[in-house]
């Protein structure tokens, strides 16, 4: 899960981006960007629930620490409790962020129905295609999206929505050796034998070193 990761390059998105305002200040008047620098703004979810209390007047701001919240939440590992905070940054106002985390989340908890749900709603909301083309505040990119989604459908036994994800997302990055390795998979599931070698060839020759064993058992 990349939360730890997402988790502070958004700390400067916060405090400007996301108000629109150099000083990074929120209608409330406040700003935000030397709370959520707090040490305690890591560690303390009661730290999030007093700031949450103080920003009732900007529901972007609202959103965020909802979402951060959950993160410090999971990091203690009460999964649940991010799950609600999660929601309700959604509710508040809801973001790529949001669904795409929360839909990571049911996918650990294996509520794979829910979690496409959300990583639909996600990919609604997403502008950016692929790594390559990064903004610095989007973080979150379509092809995560699809990867993520096909995983879920994967698991879920969804092969055929599973093979459509994995379509998309090698359409965005052709040379993405996991959408072909899990492509593979679900093919060779659908007995499309000819096809999932194609594709753990082209996973290996990608430097999938997973790809070997499954080109030495199932092709010849």
């Amino acid at each position: 899960m990349r939360f730890i990761k997402i988790i502070f390059s958004f700390l400067f998105l916060v405090s400007v981006n996301v108000f629109g305002q150099s000083e990074g200040k929120s209608p409330c008047g406040d700003s935000l960007g030397e709370a959520i620098m707090n040490p305690k703004a890591v560690t303390d979810p009661e730290y999030y629930s007093n700031l949450i209390r103080k920003y009732d007047c900007d529901k972007a701001v609202q959103s965020w620490l909802y979402y951060y919240r959950a993160y410090v939440k999971y990091k203690n590992a009460d999964k649940m409790g991010a799950m609600g905070d999660l929601t309700s940054s959604i509710e508040t106002e809801p973001t790529v962020f949001g669904y795409y985390f929360r839909g990571v989340l049911k996918h650990e908890l294996k509520d794979f129905k829910g979690a496409a749900t959300d990583l639909t709603n996600a990919l609604r909301r997403c502008r950016v295609k692929t790594a390559s083309i990064r903004t610095g505040i989007d973080d979150i990119t379509q092809s995560d999206i699809f990867l993520m989604r096909g995983r879920t459908n994967l698991e879920s036994k969804q092969y055929t929505s599973a093979i459509q994800d994995f379509d998309n997302l090698i359409l965005i990055e052709r040379r993405n050796k996991d959408g072909y390795f899990l492509r593979a998979i679900c093919e060779f599931e659908l007995e499309q034998n000819e096809k999932a070698c194609s594709d753990w060839r082209t996973s290996s020759e990608l430097g999938d070193e997973r790809a070997f064993e499954y080109i030495s058992k199932n092709c010849q």
